[in-house]
């Protein structure tokens, strides 16, 4: 508790009133290494003093050094190595810390330097494209948007690893979600033929249009106590048609509403959910714990966030990603095209997702 909330003193009065300083959760990760994940250097520094392992590894036999290069925190290195921690440890699937930071493309110079070795050729690793063919996306009846978007939000670039549906679990594992990297998998909703016919405008409209939903310019607006409207999604779909008019007569509203939306075990549409097959829990071991809906016009969507694990799966429509290194994160309560207005070009990973 006290190394995830990084209170320093708190850490030590804990330590000396007798708390365990090994204690592990199911990933193995110990007290420290959620405080060098986190990246709190006097945090980092109290806990050696107090006597915690700083040798523990991860399940994965990850050290605090690769925790440190998993989350950009090239500051904290000095520290760790002064405490006992070697720069060629390697992980079970013998990486080293500074492996790490050249697969994830950020930091890594800084962080070969730090550590007083030279850069390993081939740093930072070159972006995997085996996925990107070129996608035909069915339309599913949804309108096309009459707004002119920015030449970033159109752009073909993509600065995240593409790959095919038919990676293997080990692979998808060992080099994704082992090291926490974004990836893109192309074509990866083989198993949602259902699902796209049941999503699809009219369809929608039929079957599931006198349900409820909260619509607002952000994701969960009543948590942050601001404005939402509830109607039927057949009401909604009417408002998409209007936006649609509107845009292509030149009255674009600034802000357009949304619906996102967790789906309880009982919600109707949460029978549709399937979990794509690419991540099939019988063969990766992954388990969904929960399920998000979402549907809007263009201009639309989340503004940056904070996240656990989560994957996401577009049935129509394309989706334009902004994801910040962890030393970069930011929280933002605008609607995502104010927040875009701000944005500076190239200071996060891009992708768009169809």
């Amino acid at each position: 508790l006290g190394s995830c909330i990084l209170d320093q003193q708190l850490v030590s009065s804990l330590t000396q009133a007798g708390a365990a300083k090994v204690a592990n959760n199911i990933f193995g990760w110990s007290s420290l290494l959620h405080g060098v994940q986190l990246g709190h250097l006097g945090a980092l520094k109290s806990m050696v003093d107090e006597g915690l392992d700083v040798s523990h590894r991860t399940l994965l036999a990850m050290t605090a050094l690769h925790v440190a290069a998993l989350r950009g925190h090239a500051n904290l290195v000095p520290t760790i190595l002064a405490a006992g921690v070697k720069t060629a440890e390697i992980d079970e699937y013998g990486r080293t810390a500074v492996d790490y930071a050249c697969q994830l493309r950020y930091a890594a110079s800084e962080f070969a330097t730090t550590m007083g070795i030279p850069v390993p050729s081939g740093c930072p690793a070159p972006l995997v494209t085996t996925g990107s063919s070129p996608y035909q996306a069915a339309s599913g009846e949804w309108l096309d948007s009459y707004r002119a978007l920015p030449e970033t939000l159109t752009s073909d670039s993509c600065d995240i690893d593409s790959i095919s549906a038919d990676t293997s679990a080990d692979d998808f594992f060992r080099d994704y979600l082992s090291l926490q990297k974004p990836v893109i998998i192309r074509h990866g909703l083989t198993n949602w033929a259902a699902l796209k016919k049941k999503l699809q405008r009219r369809a929608m409209d039929r079957e599931y249009g006198q349900l409820f939903f909260k619509r607002s310019t952000v994701p969960y607006a009543d948590t942050f106590g601001l404005e939402h409207s509830v109607s039927t999604l057949h009401e909604y779909l009417g408002y998409l048609s209007q936006l649609a008019q509107d845009e292509k007569s030149g009255k674009a509203a600034e802000n357009a509403e949304y619906i996102f939306t967790s789906l309880g075990e009982d919600h109707p549409l949460r029978s549709l959910f399937q979990v794509p097959s690419t991540l099939d829990p019988n063969s990766t071991h992954i388990s969904t714990q929960s399920v998000q809906f979402y549907v809007g016009p263009s201009h639309t969507g989340a503004p940056p966030h904070f996240h656990n694990f989560a994957w996401n799966g577009l049935v129509y429509g394309a989706k334009r990603w902004f994801i910040f290194p962890p030393q970069k994160s930011l929280y933002s309560k605008l609607p995502v095209l104010e927040w875009f207005k701000g944005y500076t070009p190239g200071s996060s990973l891009e992708c768009t997702q169809h």
